[in-house]
């Protein structure tokens, strides 16, 4: 993740196509708005449309609008998402739904920088940072043909992969953290973290839904919370029953320590490198870590970590215990 975000950065000031892929819920629009917000034209508007979600016989009035008495129902004269996106990014989630007619307007555009509104005859000139999602192979969709081959090589001219969950698990503590955090903070609780046995039951679960299903069943649980701990039990009951009958007994492709020693090796990590940074200072810690000085504590003594900082001259040095 780190390398992505080092990649955000590097590409946001020049790049003004790229195309997201991965699997549902690993975090495509949140990548699109942060190329948005790092980059040039983060003072102007960030426009998104889902291409799932909209009905095809519209899809050509929404992407470049219409005049009005163009069609049955067009009653007024309206401009498209790229006129709205003028100057600033149009997201195109879920791109491999466009229809192909579409896709050869799309395909104008982006090359061009104007569009036709439905009924006219006149073209528009727009500046618009395009970035396409999908969780398709868009390349088995041009082999296909349900996509067209130009404008796949048009999109592509940056690609950013997605990881899924599964494949970095050593993210969950840190993704819960701020989840627990949010929710918390949200619903009024005084939620600060999760119990050995939830931490493990976490680390275990296969999150076919990737950080969005994580997210979602760290707010059920938050809701379902009756201490500062969310409890084994708690996080069971807002998994899905087979994600939590799979996260009880994991499969090898599931593998992770059955004691749960990959998450606890990353947040003893986590905790040690804050406190190097507040030279150790606890009080500072616990507040880059997003803790009270309570929850700090009980991690320390739980991780083995309580007597592990001293000071030698100002800073902070780590000494095993």
């Amino acid at each position: 993740m780190q390398e992505l975000f080092g990649m955000i950065r590097r590409l946001a000031p020049h790049v003004r196509t790229a195309l997201l892929t991965g699997e549902t819920g690993t975090g495509k629009e949140l990548v699109a708005r942060a190329l948005h917000k790092t980059g040039p034209r983060r003072d102007r508007r960030f426009v998104a449309v889902n291409c799932s979600a909209v009905v095809e016989a519209l899809f050509e009035s929404e992407l470049f609008g219409h005049m009005r008495g163009a069609f049955t129902g067009a009653t007024d004269t309206k401009p498209g998402l790229f006129e709205m996106a003028d100057g600033g990014t149009l997201f195109l989630d879920e791109i491999g739904e466009l229809p192909l007619h579409v896709q050869a307007k799309l395909l104008r555009v982006l090359e061009l920088g104007e569009v036709h509104r439905v009924g006219s005859v006149d073209s528009r000139r727009v500046d618009v940072r395009a970035i396409a999602a999908t969780n398709r192979d868009l390349r088995a969709a041009v082999a296909a043909g349900r996509f067209r081959s130009d404008l796949y090589y048009r999109l592509n001219i940056v690609e950013i992969r997605l990881a899924p969950l599964r494949e970095r698990r050593e993210d969950i503590p840190y993704l819960t953290a701020a989840f627990v955090r949010d929710a918390a903070e949200r619903l009024q609780k005084p939620v600060l973290g999760l119990t050995p046995g939830a931490e493990r039951l976490l680390a275990s679960a296969p999150w076919e839904g990737n950080v969005r299903e994580l997210r979602n069943v760290i707010e059920r649980a938050c809701i379902l919370a009756d201490s500062a701990c969310i409890t084994e039990r708690e996080l069971a009951i807002s998994m899905p029953p087979m994600m939590a009958e799979r996260a009880a007994r994991p499969s090898s492709a599931d593998a992770v320590p059955p004691d749960g020693q990959l998450l606890v090796t990353v947040e003893r990590d986590h905790i040690q490198r804050a406190l190097v940074r507040a030279g150790g200072n606890k009080k500072a810690a616990a507040k880059m870590l997003g803790l009270s000085r309570r929850a700090l504590y009980r991690r320390l003594e739980r991780l083995d970590l309580a007597e592990t900082i001293t000071r030698r001259g100002g800073a902070g040095v780590m000494v095993e215990a």
